[in-house]
């Protein structure tokens, strides 16, 4: 499977109802996940516990479609990190883990780092 389809069937299983620098963030922190690891986003995107993906996904609907689209044009033009380096994110404001730093909230989204 390509970077762009994994990226975009999580981008659309966590976040696809957020606004679009929430999606960015998103897509970022998977990004950096993958770099920091130095594992294909793939891996990392379904390796256990770190990504909920869901198992059957529309890719005709209007949802997916702009998942993808917003996935290519990150990938193509990486624009500046909108998350400050963040390897995790919650949809509320309860840390991933005990000691997670909150480094930026965008709309619904947090997103934070190990201390």
């Amino acid at each position: 499977m390509t970077p762009e389809l994994c990226l975009a069937f999580m981008l659309y299983s966590e976040a696809r109802n957020q606004e679009p620098l929430a999606k960015v963030g998103v897509i970022q922190v998977a990004i950096f996940r993958s770099e920091k690891r130095n594992k294909h986003i793939c891996e990392i995107i379904y390796e256990k516990g770190q990504f909920h993906v869901k198992e059957s996904i529309d890719k005709d609907s209007i949802h997916f479609i702009e998942c993808y689209i917003l996935v290519e044009n990150i990938l193509k033009y990486n624009p500046p990190n909108v998350v400050n380096n963040a390897e995790y994110f919650t949809s509320n404001d309860i840390p991933p883990f005990k000691g997670a730093i909150l480094v930026r909230r965008i709309h619904d989204m947090r997103f934070w780092v190990k201390p």
